[in-house]
């Protein structure tokens, strides 16, 4: 039987002890141990079961709760915990529980019909207690639980229960409290998007020229020629003999004009075409070659509908991209905060040291290490077949070659298109993560979420990961890299420098969601 790496047995991961007296301040019981639950039972099942009039029921041991569970015909442990467990216990917690409370209790073998125990939450007062991991500190403790960094609730609550916690020093095993967290807010889509300010019909009224309507209509003279360019070609528009009658469109205010144009236009910096420069004098003042001006003609296209650089009038609004921003996408890779990625991969997606069956199915070992696409392997036989540790070395080594194969897939599909490069730095490690975590063609199967970073609508695209299958899979992970892609809705470009892998091929893996 091949499980999960070992926690200490003495605190059950996220097992809420129930107020009875008998803690420090607070009311909090001590956290019991394996040998207490045997002594409850004196090592047998059957004293046990006295207390259960049949499977399914829970019972709870000083802070400890479990239920119990028959075997069906067909099924074995795996399958059991897979579908039966609730976050955040595991096969492990399983075998450990029932190796406590029936002796002699063998894990690759249960029959149909027998009766085990699986693990359960109490969660009366709200208030959690788990073991601290190997690795473990307080701030990934926090992400994890709350999706935060930020532990100073937690130091305050252990501090209130056990006056001696040093949160300098948290040890392998060491029972944790956790505060109870507020009601998940459900995210809606916005109810309120962008005004659209339409162009407005104006009717001529006697003594109207085309400035005197500028200036009193849309507050500058300046306006005029909009106001020409609107019109031209209407029938009966004549810009020299307006008539008393006629209706003329007008456009809307500059602040208006501005909010209509693509988010990414909006986020990029522009300016107003000056008098007497023609699109492609202006822009060659800023740009040394034809090249990248050929590029900002194609980004100009890109996010202003009917935009024509040989017909740009004065004070049509143009596009003007960072360099940097053009290198990018003449290189077709963006690049990666690397050491950020590695410090945020770590947390969500564990350290472990034996293989284990993933939600998805996957043997993984180390940090998300997919070991399906090496089957048949010598490395799929001694880890998966044979049960052996892997070494650090070995699994930092595993680690950068999977960011290196992930970061190489972002940049071999989406290098050149506008969307990806114009992710922020905080919504390139949140695509990081979720195509380390579920493998590119996992990632490819989110639709609407490519849809929507494609329109720069970052609201609707945490929408979409937080109403998928994955997120309740993976739970406050997907909470946390929902927020970091919000980021990006109000973060101006920032292109980001640092380590970038070259191109690699595809890994061969399909969804994987631990």
């Amino acid at each position: 039987m091949l499980l999960k790496e070992e926690v200490m047995p003495s605190v059950a991961e996220g097992v809420t002890p129930q107020s009875s007296g008998n803690g420090p301040n607070t009311g909090l019981p001590s956290t019991p141990s394996i040998e207490d639950l045997q002594e409850h039972t004196n090592g047998s099942q059957s004293d046990l079961m006295s207390n259960l009039e049949q499977a399914g029921e829970s019972l709870c041991l000083d802070d400890s709760c479990f239920t119990t569970y028959s075997v069906k015909k067909g099924e074995n442990l795996t399958s059991i915990a897979k579908r039966e467990l609730e976050q955040p216990f595991t096969l492990n917690d399983v075998v450990a529980l029932n190796k406590a409370l029936t002796p002699g209790f063998n894990p690759d073998q249960i029959d149909v019909d027998q009766i085990i125990f699986l693990p359960a939450l109490r969660s009366e007062d709200g208030i959690q207690v788990r073991a601290v991991s190997e690795g473990d500190t307080l701030s990934s403790i926090a992400l994890r639980h709350a999706g935060s960094t930020d532990f100073k609730e937690i130091i305050a609550l252990n501090k209130e229960i056990n006056p001696e916690f040093n949160p300098n020093k948290i040890s392998p095993g060491q029972p944790i409290y956790l505060p109870k967290l507020a009601p998940p807010t459900p995210f809606t889509p916005e109810q309120a998007p962008l005004p659209t300010y339409e162009s407005y019909d104006y009717t001529v009224k006697a003594g109207d020229t085309l400035t005197a309507i500028a200036l009193r209509e849309l507050g500058d003279v300046k306006r005029m020629p909009e106001i020409v360019r609107l019109n031209q070609g209407r029938e009966g528009f004549n810009k020299d003999l307006l008539q008393i009658g006629d209706t003329i469109i007008l456009p809307g205010s500059p602040e208006q004009q501005q909010a209509l144009l693509h988010p990414f236009a909006q986020r990029l910096p522009g300016a107003k075409l000056p008098a007497g420069e023609s699109f492609y004098s202006f822009v060659s003042n800023h740009y040394a070659s034809r090249g990248e001006v050929l590029q900002v003609v194609a980004i100009n296209r890109e996010l202003q509908e009917g935009f024509n650089p040989g017909k740009a009038n004065t004070g049509e609004h143009i596009v003007l991209p960072p360099q940097e921003l053009l290198r990018e996408l003449r290189e077709e890779k963006i690049t990666f905060p690397i050491e950020k990625a590695k410090a945020q991969l770590r947390i969500h997606e564990g350290y472990k040291t034996e293989m284990y069956y993933c939600t998805a199915g996957h043997p993984t070992i180390g940090i998300g290490h997919n070991l399906s696409n090496v089957k048949g392997s010598a490395e799929y036989k001694r880890f998966v077949e044979q049960g052996a540790v892997a070494t650090s070395d070995e699994i930092d080594r595993w680690f950068r070659a999977d960011i290196a194969r992930s970061v190489a897939s972002l940049n071999n599909q989406h290098g050149g298109k506008l969307w990806y490069h114009m992710l922020d730095e905080q919504q390139r490690l949140t695509l990081l993560d979720m195509s380390f975590n579920m493998g590119e063609r996992g990632l490819n199967t989110f639709k609407n979420f490519h849809a929507a970073l494609e329109r720069g609508d970052y609201s609707v695209a945490r929408d979409e990961m937080l109403e998928s299958k994955w997120a309740g899979q993976v739970g406050m992970r997907a909470n946390t890299l929902a927020l970091m892609m919000l980021s990006g809705d109000s973060a101006p470009l920032r292109p980001q420098s640092g380590t970038q892998y070259a191109h690699a091929s595809t890994p061969e893996d399909g969804p994987r969601v631990r």
